[in-house]
């Protein structure tokens, strides 16, 4: 049986969206073997991401597809350098659904703060 979809409280602005993501792979990481996306942002992109990582940590950070959270990982450090790994249970069908999502450029994808509301 699947379990319930997890509710979140959504900051109702957008951080970032699919045209500030220039590349995103699925891949291991190799500290934990865990599947993840791997991604890299343009200028803008990494100049919010900064700022919202440094004043988030310890909150999810999701990303939206038509209005439907599909991953919350959450902001364990501020992210500098443009890029950044997302992790949290992921399948390599998941992980590689998710890359594509974030590769495919200015779609109605968004990444923005959230919290899980229980």
């Amino acid at each position: 049986m699947d379990d319930p979809p997890v509710p979140y409280l959504i900051e109702n602005r957008v951080i970032l969206s699919g045209k500030n993501v220039l590349d995103a792979q699925a891949t291991r990481n190799l500290a934990t073997d865990e599947r993840v996306v791997s991604f890299r942002l343009d200028s803008r992109g990494t100049a919010r991401f900064k700022w919202a990582t440094t004043q988030y940590i310890g909150k999810p950070f999701a990303v939206i597809l038509d209005d439907k959270v599909i991953s919350a990982p959450v902001i364990r450090e501020p992210i500098e350098g443009g890029t950044g790994q997302i992790s949290g249970n992921f399948t390599a069908e998941s992980a590689n659904d998710l890359a594509l999502l974030l590769r495919t450029g200015p779609l109605p994808a968004r990444l923005t703060i959230a919290e899980e509301a229980r």
